[in-house]
Order: C-alpha cells, then structure tokens, then sequence
C-alpha cells in the first residue's frame, strides 16, 4: 500500500526485517523486484478492489500466492493458490465454489488487533474524554481551514486548556451537543419528503438504540422493513411492561441524503415516527468514535453484505451485532466474528423459537429476533456486558500467545492439517476473536504447510487450523 503515515503502517515498518516501498515502480518491475527476493508466499491484500496488486501476481514472482482480506470472494484465477478464510465464510460445502484452496485460519478470518490500536475505547473518563473531544475538534478545524469552509464556534477554543467539566456529556438523549464539541456535523432526522431537522440526541437513555453503520446500499427491503418494525412501539399489547412498548431508536451513518426520506417513508408505512430514525452526519473522528458508537445497544448488520472491518470496530465498542448469514462469503462475516465471541448467549434460543439469539436463521428469524431484543431491554443490556467483558479481556490478556503449534501434511488425506497444543495461560480466557496471539501462530504454521508442499511437489490443497481443546 500507498505510504499513509498511520501507526500500523510505522509499526508493520520497524517490525520487518525488510520493508520496501515498492510504490514508484512500474508492474514488472515490481515483478521482477518480489522475484529476485524470492519470497516462500506472497500474500495479496486487495484482491479485485481499489489499487490492486493483481497484475503483479499473474506473472506469478512467487510459487505460492495466497489472498486474504481485501476481496470477500474468489478471484477466479488460476497463479492464485490460497485463499485465507473461515469455515463459517467459506465453510467446506462451498469449497467447490472457489478457485483457491481454502486456508482456514484460526477462529474468524479477519484478525482483531484492536488491543493494541484502539485502546481508547476502554477509557471514558472525563479527562480522556476532553482530550478525545479536543483532538476530534482540532482535527475538524483543520480540515474546514483546509477546505475553505468557515470555523465552526465550537472550534475557536483550546479545549485541551479547559476543564473537562465543559465537555458535554456522553450521552444517548444530549449526544448532539457532545458531537458539536467535537468538531461533527450532528445529528439528523428526515420526513419522507427529504426535508430535514436537527436531532439533539437519540431519545431517552432507556430507549434501546438500533445502529448500523455499513453504507446504505448494502441495505435490502426486507432488512430496511425489520429495522422500522423494531423500533415501532408496541402499543395495546396485553402482559407487557411499559419498557417492553416504547420502541426503539434507529441510527445510521449518513454517507448521503438520498436514502434519508426513504427509510422515513417505510417508518412511517408501519405506524413508526420518522424521529426516531437518526442518522449521524459524517464520520467521527477516531479519537471519539469508540466511544460514540458505543451508545447503541446492538448493530443490525446488512443481510446481503455484512459488516467486515466495521463489524470488528462494532464489537471493539462493545456492541453486539444482530447478522444473517447467506450464502456468499461478503454475506457471512458477521457471522463469523459473533460465533469467534463464543459467547453463552449465542446458543440460546432466538426469536423465532430456533438457533442462536444474535445469528438468525432467515429473513424471518431475523426480523423477529430484532424486535425481540427492542421488546426486552434488560436482555439486550446483558448481551452488551458481554460484549463489552470479552473486549476487556482481550486488553487484559493482550492477546496472549500459545506457546507451541506442529504443521503436518498428509497426502492421503489430500489436506494439511495444523495442529496447535494451547497453554493454560491467559490466552485460555480470551475470547477466539481477541486471541490474536494463537491467531498468528496459526496462520505462521499455515504458511509453512503451504510451502512444504511445493517442496514435497504436492499439488495445492486446502489447510485447516486445528486447535486442541485444553485437556
């Protein structure tokens, strides 16, 4: 990638043994520079999305090549061997579907390391807050300066040389003014005629709060009708408390206007105020997101294409994530990193009578599960604590490592298999999603399979990562 000046960038630098900058040449040149250094794997990043790599593989500058991250599917070419996944994105039933062979990684396939990047989201204090708060202001300034765009007020002052009592309160009902300090846009709020209206907050703190944070377009009919029915309150029904009818609140990232008066319309279509559908316009900063996003009591994922990056920064916030997996891998993320929680919740018995509380089963069960949730806060409340101790153990546990892992290839069995004894240790207390020690040793060990079999002169076959249980 393009040098970016971001930490994970500087430390992925000082990290390696060689770090080369490969940017300014032309596609066979770099061709020829990966060859001549005569890699074991090389291991692709971006796939068929923005500033691909993919010509520079297809002359082949290394005799194993394997995918991962970037592209949520099958390249379909023949000099790509691997493809690095999960037996919930791309279990073994589907392995016909794909060029690649499947090497299966450890737990889910999009590694947390969050630990280690973002660990603000475990510091709400009011000092942290107001350096949060003056960071994100001073960082929105900038960018209106840069812009041309006037300063806002809230922007003039130091923030940093206030007291923290002049920070507004983190809070679902006065979040607007928390977001103005901050530097953002706020919040808003539609009618169907796309006429808009400043939104001060998310409604009182009791009322749970449904987000979704992936773009709109992600979003079908069927998902966009569950969302408004959730958030309807439920006014009439008999042997239910009144926390149990007051709806929800739906708040969304608002990347443009043009769905705002839609989702409005269907609101209104089934008896819900167009009010309590908030979208939040703009980005925020990192400095504050963690903590912002974290106000919501459960993100409703994308059916058609889950949330991937956004669904680990989700669950970093400590929120829960409602998914239904369908049958493409972009379509089954969610459900991937819910079950790496490995959470009692997750096997409980769901909305529609079956399977899991937070991983549906059909449109059906999705939309019943939702409102499920809205109609139960206390129940809601309990997954988020979770949600939440599984984050904070992964920053206690630091994402401990097992101490040791045996690759072994067995060409009867057309498959390797990588076999890792785990250490009672605190990598034993950590949710799979955070073990993002195990995670590498896992993937280190299947990197060392894929090449032995270029020196057995084995054909390419799928590998799985086995961890054995704690005895």
């Amino acid at each position: 990638g393009r040098p970016d000046g971001s930490p994970a960038q500087e430390q992925i630098s000082a990290d390696c043994e060689l770090f080369l900058d490969m940017t300014s040449e032309s596609i066979g040149e770099s061709a020829r520079h990966v060859s001549s250094l005569k890699p074991h794997v090389l291991v692709d990043l971006t796939g068929w999305t923005l500033f691909p790599c993919t010509e520079i593989l297809a002359l082949r500058p290394s005799r194993v090549q394997l995918q991962w991250h970037g592209y949520p599917g099958t390249m379909g070419a023949a000099f790509i061997q691997y493809m690095a996944a999960d037996r919930v994105v791309a279990p073994p039933e589907h392995q016909s579907y794909y060029t690649e062979k499947m090497f299966y990684t450890f737990a889910s396939y999009l590694l947390s390391y969050h630990h280690v990047f973002r660990p603000e989201a475990l510091d709400l204090s009011p000092s942290a807050l107001a350096d949060a708060v003056a960071e994100s202001a001073s960082a929105a300034a900038k960018k209106n300066s840069t812009s041309g765009h006037e300063r806002s007020p809230q922007l003039t002052a130091n923030a940093r040389e206030e007291s923290s009592t002049t920070v507004p309160a983190l809070s679902r009902e006065h979040l607007g003014e928390f977001l103005a300090a901050a530097g953002h846009r706020g919040l808003a709020w539609y009618d169907p005629d796309g006429r808009r209206y400043v939104a001060h907050g998310l409604g009182p703190e009791e009322r749970p709060v449904i987000s979704c944070w992936n773009t709109m377009y992600k979003a079908d009919p069927t998902a966009i009708n569950a969302w408004v029915e959730a958030i309807r309150p439920s006014e009439g029904e008999t042997n239910s408390s009144a926390a149990e009818n007051i709806g929800g609140t739906l708040w969304f990232m608002q990347f443009d206007e043009s769905s705002s008066s839609n989702v409005a319309a269907a609101a209104e279509s089934v008896g819900a105020d167009p009010r309590r559908v908030i979208w939040s316009r703009g980005f925020f900063h990192s400095s504050v997101e963690m903590a912002v996003k974290g106000l919501a009591d459960v993100m409703a994922d994308t059916p058609s294409f889950n949330a991937h990056t956004t669904g680990v920064d989700t669950l970093w916030s400590g929120v829960p994530i409602l998914t239904l997996p369908g049958a493409e891998l972009g379509a089954r993320v969610g459900a991937s990193l819910m079950l790496a929680l490995e959470a009692d919740y997750l096997h409980m018995v769901g909305g529609g009578g079956t399977g899991s509380a937070m991983v549906a089963r059909d449109n059906a069960d999705y939309g019943a599960l939702l409102a499920a949730l809205v109609r139960r806060p206390a129940r809601l409340r309990k997954f988020k604590r979770d949600v939440q101790q599984a984050r904070d153990s992964a920053l206690a546990g630091g994402g401990a490592a097992v101490d040791e892992e045996v690759a072994s290839r067995s060409p009867a069995q057309g498959s390797s298999h990588i076999t890792r004894k785990r250490e009672p240790s605190l990598s034993a207390r950590l949710p799979p999603l955070y073990d993002s020690g195990r995670w590498v040793r896992c993937w280190e060990a299947g990197l060392r399979a894929a090449f032995d079999a270029v020196v057995m002169e084995a054909p390419p076959a799928h590998l799985q990562c086995l961890a054995e249980p704690l005895a």
